[in-house]
């Protein structure tokens, strides 16, 4: 127990929560004191050492209830077994697995360490959304699988009916009824694993960095702007274009003057007894890259998209030519919306002029495949791509090949997601497959980071 109160305190720091190491030994020595028999004795000994702010009573409730409470349905399964299914596992004692007789049983032991192990195979901790519950349900359904309870069971019903002990039904249990008690347990265990997943998840919702939430609007997640807050960062974006600008004017014309010719400079002054009466610079060619964007506007994306474009847009003087797409499931170019339209009034019309549909479901595998065959031969190398999106692909073919066609003709292929680094590759996130075909891929999910890297893109 002293473990899982150690894992339910850094549960809590995960959130937020303040607590020294003082309160943890308080904490630790109440519940010695105070025991473990009575639960709500148990909980207010853990809250009265170590929740100070009225604030974190939530996080302490929601955690508190993830590590501590147990399973109900094991509770309700409990004592249900028929009393022909026990003298049958009597009689077969020593010729049936544990884990089988016990899931008969519905022993809550056999049980639970049935689906730790489920839950350690599908490593149901790396949960962090609670759109991955049903991709680790799946995990744990197909972990229990392969346990080989079914083909024990087949086993279990083939030595009874060798041995005559299996009843019609009226006397003593039959096949039929054996299966069928079999297949509610498992559906049993099925249900603990969605519940127990839904707890993990619980652990681990929410962020640190999230919930501290920085108070300027630069540092604050995309996802957690309000529309009157988008609508300020206008003014904001407009003030730092215009400081990039500047910067990059002076950098343009220190470009235009270019190097000293120092060889140049003293051949020539040998023509005047080597008085250097003109000085002569080495000019530096310019080399404006074509920028390509592909910008996932789902809506968990979208406003990090619509900065990316925004700024882009706002600086395509720096580029020789700039053209972007959006996609969900399918892909449409937007370039023209641009060239017709205010940058911030061309933003608002994509969702009618992208000719895509914005609520279907992401599909990076498909909209990678048709830009495929659409659009690949607008890339050679002098075009940096810049996809957004995060890349969660709802399970389907990643297709990431096409990453690697894309890498091989452009001059850079630049990967930024709106989601932390640790939340790559997690549940549907196809990350981990397109990362190796990018020139880089960065985390950009506010807008200092979005801002650091037009930066480096322009200078």
């Amino acid at each position: 127990m002293q473990t899982t109160i150690l894992e339910f305190i850094d549960g809590l720091k995960f959130r937020g929560v303040r607590v020294s190491l003082s309160e943890t030994m308080d904490a630790l020595s109440g519940v010695s004191m105070m025991g473990l028999d009575n639960r709500e004795t148990f909980k207010t000994t853990l809250k009265s050492t170590l929740i100070k702010d009225i604030r974190d009573l939530d996080a302490f409730d929601e955690l508190f209830d993830a590590y501590f409470t147990r399973p109900l349905l094991i509770d309700q399964v409990v004592h249900t077994t028929a009393d022909d299914v026990s003298r049958l596992l009597e009689e077969l004692s020593g010729e049936v697995s544990d884990e089988l007789s016990g899931l008969l049983t519905s022993d809550p032991k056999t049980m639970m360490e049935l689906l730790m192990e489920a839950a350690r195979q599908a490593n149901i901790s790396d949960i962090r959304h609670a759109i991955q519950v049903g991709y680790f349900f799946t995990r744990m359904s197909g972990s229990l699988s392969q346990m080989g309870l079914d083909l024990q069971m087949n086993q279990m019903i083939d030595l009874l009916r060798q041995r005559g002990r299996l009843g019609d039904g009226e006397e003593g249990i039959d096949e039929e009824g054996l299966r069928r008690i079999f297949d509610e347990r498992t559906d049993q265990l099925r249900e603990l694993a969605r519940d127990m997943i839904k707890r993990e998840q619980k652990k681990h919702k929410g962020d640190k960095k999230e919930q501290e939430a920085p108070s300027d609007f630069e540092g604050r997640s995309f996802s957690q702007l309000t529309a009157q807050e988008i609508e300020e960062m206008r003014d904001v974006i407009s003030a730092l274009v215009k400081k990039i600008k500047d910067s990059l004017s002076l950098r343009e014309r220190r470009v235009r003057r270019g190097r000293f010719d120092i060889k140049k400079t003293l051949r020539i002054s040998q023509q005047y007894g080597g008085v250097p009466i003109q000085v002569f610079f080495k000019k530096r060619k310019k080399n404006k890259a074509q920028i390509v964007t592909l910008c996932d506007v789902s809506r968990s994306v979208w406003n990090a998209s619509r900065f990316m474009l925004n700024l882009l847009y706002s600086l395509q003087d720096q580029f020789d030519r700039v053209r972007s797409f959006v996609f969900v499931s399918d892909i449409g170019e937007v370039t023209d919306v641009f060239k017709r339209y205010e940058v911030n009034d061309a933003l608002g019309r994509l969702m009618f002029e992208a000719g895509i549909n914005f609520y279907s479901y992401t599909d990076y595998g498909d909209v990678l495949l048709k830009f495929y065959r659409e659009y690949l031969d607008i890339i050679n190398r002098r075009t940096t791509v810049i996809i957004i999106g995060d890349a969660r692909n709802n399970y389907m073919a990643h297709n990431s090949w096409v990453m690697d066609k894309i890498k091989g003709k452009a001059r850079k292929v630049y990967w930024l997601n709106p989601e932390p680094e640790s939340w790559w590759g997690t549940g549907d996130s196809e990350m981990d497959e397109y990362v190796p075909f990018t020139s880089e891929a960065r985390e950009c999910r506010n807008f200092k980071q979005l801002l650091a890297f037009i930066h480096d893109l322009i200078v």
